[in-house]
């Protein structure tokens, strides 16, 4: 066996014969997100014609991901080895044609534009998962419908994340996601989630969090969408992340919580800042588009806007760096915006920035935070005299847990939150 190449750290590749390759995920606790690329065309180059056997430990985005790419890019066959049941599952092979069939453990339900795909077996009452199910009908199948869009979702072993990723590349679906309950994430595998929108009646509302870099306008936005769940009960609220330059995504914000040595901290964030690029208008209009598509079909919509152009030791601050932005910035509503209690002046340069596009009226709430290393806490909280209402907090800050800030904010945020639904 001879290993050929270790990428990040996160997996590597050994040869196992000429046309054979051994794929292994070596780091366990990975967080998976479609912003960060663990694959590159030299990868996908060398997994032509290639038989895989993949293995180790990983999130099941993580298994959809390389399942579905390799079939796309072309490889022989694909090998997910199950190390509950000692055993290896040949779950494609393109040589072998089957028929169009839906697996015992698959519900298929088509939704408009959308086909989801959910996995609906369970385990046994010893624990374990039928391995009579997984070894007659976990291999890919042909099946087409008219959905543009897949998604993958269900409790269910990597094996089965893995054959339906498999299926959907065999079958050509451009648009893929994999859908994961547990954690409200929908994570992109390819494609558009709405390829071929259709302007809806629904007209959703669209809150958008501003605030300069590192103010916790990502950990807000998170923590503040998981609050309007709580009070409108609504499985319509959508977080989007409009950062496209420097994505701040669940991995990067779940691993900083967990890492505790500086050395895995720093590791985090530098596998984050592979995954960053520069703006450019096309960029900014590109999102603008996507905000749109997003605001035409779902009820309420939080936006995590980018936080400027800022060069602090030349004492550069464009937060509204050109016209593309602002056209980013229209697609909203109304604003929140984040400071910190030891910059309260971004609160008026932000206002002043939005005023040159006629867009300050729209600011509803400005929240402070005071000490975000200290525990999720509500300092205080006050409306001015033009209705908008201030609140100053404690903890907000990635190092500390959702639950955490979901508790300890819930009380302060409830007349935001009905505020926000009578303006609907």
């Amino acid at each position: 066996m001879k290993e050929i190449e270790i990428n990040n750290s996160l997996f590597e590749i050994q040869e196992l014969a000429e046309e054979y390759l051994h794929i292994k995920f070596c780091k366990q606790n990975i967080q998976f997100s479609e912003d960060i690329y663990l694959f590159d065309d030299d990868f996908y180059a060398r997994i032509k014609n290639k038989s895989l056997l993949i293995t180790g430990r990983g999130p099941v985005e993580l298994y959809s991901y390389i399942s579905y790419w390799c079939v796309k890019k072309g490889c022989k066959s694909i090998i997910i080895r199950d190390m509950s049941l000692g055993k290896d599952f040949e779950i494609y092979d393109r040589d072998k044609k089957t028929e169009e069939r839906v697996p015992e453990w698959l519900n298929i339900e088509q939704k408009d534009e959308f086909s989801v795909w959910q996995i609906i077996t369970s385990k046994q009452n010893d624990g374990k998962w039928s391995e009579a199910i997984i070894s007659s009908s976990c291999f890919y199948f042909n099946l087409k419908n008219s959905a543009e869009t897949v998604i993958l979702t269900g409790k269910g072993m990597l094996l089965f994340y893995s054959c339906l990723a498999c299926s959907a590349a065999a079958n050509g679906y451009d648009n893929v996601f994999v859908n994961k309950p547990t954690e409200k994430a929908l994570i992109k595998i390819n494609g558009n989630i709405f390829p071929n929108y259709k302007k809806s009646d629904k007209n959703g509302r669209m809150i958008g969090i501003l605030g300069d870099p590192n103010s916790g306008k990502s950990v807000f936005s998170r923590t503040f969408g998981a609050l309007m769940d709580l009070y409108l009960e609504s499985k319509e609220v959508w977080v989007y992340d409009c950062d496209a330059a420097a994505l701040t995504s669940d991995w990067y914000i779940y691993g900083l919580q967990r890492a505790g040595a500086k050395r895995v901290e720093e590791e985090y964030k530098k596998a984050r800042s592979f995954i960053k690029q520069k703006w450019t208008t096309e960029l900014e209009f590109e999102v603008s588009e996507n905000m749109k598509k997003v605001k035409a079909n779902l009820t309420y919509v939080i936006a995590d806007l980018p936080g400027g152009y800022h060069k602090a030791e030349e004492n550069i601050h464009r937060r509204i760096p050109d016209s593309g932005r602002a056209e980013m910035l229209k697609n909203c509503d109304s604003f929140i915006i984040i400071g910190r209690k030891d910059s309260p002046e971004v609160f008026g340069d932000w206002k002043k920035a939005l005023a040159q596009y006629n867009l300050d009226d729209r600011i509803i709430a400005e929240i402070t935070s005071v000490h975000h290393e200290n525990f999720p806490a509500v300092l205080e909280k006050n409306v001015d005299e033009n209705g908008i209402i201030k609140i100053s907090l404690d903890g907000l800050d990635r190092s500390h847990a959702r639950n955490d800030l979901i508790e300890a904010y819930k009380k302060a945020f409830e007349n935001l939150i009905m505020k926000i639904k009578e303006e609907k």
